[in-house]
């Protein structure tokens, strides 16, 4: 994720990030890759703003990540 993350940065500077850990209905079932304190730390070490649990297959919280999403963009533009 770091060498990702450097990556982007390099392309389009630094921008505010969002941290999203996606198959939350599968962990729900015993198969978690990554615990919620692993993903908060990981959200701190890289500077993000937050970080979520989605499903996209149940669409848990993938709304709620573009909005934030886009009020960071708009915000950082200058445009709110």
């Amino acid at each position: 994720m770091n060498e990702w993350k450097n990556e982007v940065e390099k392309v389009v500077g630094q921008k505010p990030a969002l941290l999203v850990g996606n198959k939350i209905d599968i962990a729900d079932n015993g198969r978690r890759e990554v615990s919620n304190q692993d993903g908060e730390a990981f959200k701190s070490e890289i500077n993000a703003k937050k970080y979520f649990e989605t499903s996209a297959k149940e669409g848990d919280s993938v709304e709620e990540v573009f909005k934030l999403l886009t009020l960071e963009i708009l915000r950082t533009s200058g445009k709110i």
